[in-house]
């Protein structure tokens, strides 16, 4: 039997938030990443699902060089993973400009 604990987060925030920790989920797999980010949230999220597309085309070059080889796009690139129907994110807390604060709070 598995417990499944459920954290109710409620925030304020949205898409054009900065100073941001955010978690992205795969819906498939049930995993999450946890990442921050001083930009704009709707930048950074853009930003993991262009590398996620750019690692599913050129996957070799990617792992040779380890160039735009992100963990998120590693998990999202195989056949099985879709970034529309898979990829879900929400922010956790926002208005963090310390990038100190936004790390240890990740």
């Amino acid at each position: 039997m598995h417990n499944n604990i459920i954290i109710p987060i409620k925030s304020n925030s949205d898409c054009n938030s900065t100073g941001a920790v955010y978690v992205i989920k795969c819906k498939q797999c049930n995993l999450f990443y946890i990442g921050e980010t001083g930009k704009c949230v709707k930048i950074r999220i853009l930003q993991h699902i262009n590398r996620i597309k750019f690692f599913k085309n050129n996957i070799i070059k990617c792992l040779i060089s380890f160039d735009k080889c992100s963990e998120t796009a590693i998990h999202f690139a195989p056949i099985n993973h879709d970034i529309q129907r898979d990829f879900q994110f929400f922010i956790f807390k926002s208005s963090l400009l310390d990038s100190l604060i936004r790390k240890s709070t990740e």
